[in-house]
């Protein structure tokens, strides 16, 4: 998400510096040589005070939440905490895990270590073969292919193995 922002430095003092662009977004023209002057301007056309140091934080404050506002930030944001926020049942697992099937803790940080290198080996997958099938291919597929092995828990629990 980070590569969807813009960002920029605000300049404090008036400075030269080369850019490949005309005199649009505060920025004036010097000379046709190639460097440009800023005025006094912020990226978004704000007039930045120089003398106010609180003008500099309103001004990235606002282009904080400009970003937030976008739909391709504020979504995944909003995904990512609700299903943070959706209760789990791993207290629940580690109480059956150690008491009625008598797992101990060497053998669960076996299982810990087991599931980091599995979660390692899931990114050189996805960054050898998967890197170029579409976003939405790779979450359909890893969707469907988890449902039953995340059901293999009420297997367990169930007694059925």
């Amino acid at each position: 998400m980070s590569l969807l922002i813009d960002e920029r430095p605000i300049q404090k003092n008036k400075k030269k510096e080369t850019v490949d662009m005309s005199g649009s977004n505060g920025l004036a023209l010097n000379g046709g040589n190639g460097t440009v002057e800023s005025n006094g301007l912020s990226l978004n056309g704000d007039v930045i005070d120089d003398d106010n140091p609180m003008s500099s934080i309103r001004e990235q404050i606002s282009s904080l939440w400009d970003a937030l506002r976008q739909p391709n930030i504020y979504k995944p944001i909003l995904f990512i905490f609700l299903w943070q926020a959706t209760p789990t049942s791993d207290g629940a697992m580690l109480y059956f895990l150690t008491n009625d099937i008598g797992f101990g803790p060497e053998f669960l940080g076996r299982v810990r270590l087991v599931t980091a290198a599995a979660s390692l080996f899931g990114v050189w997958l996805y960054n050898q073969y998967l890197r170029r099938v579409a976003i939405k291919d790779v979450l359909l597929w890893t969707s469907i292919a988890s449902v039953p092995l995340g059901l293999t828990q009420l297997l367990l629990i169930s007694h059925y193995n």
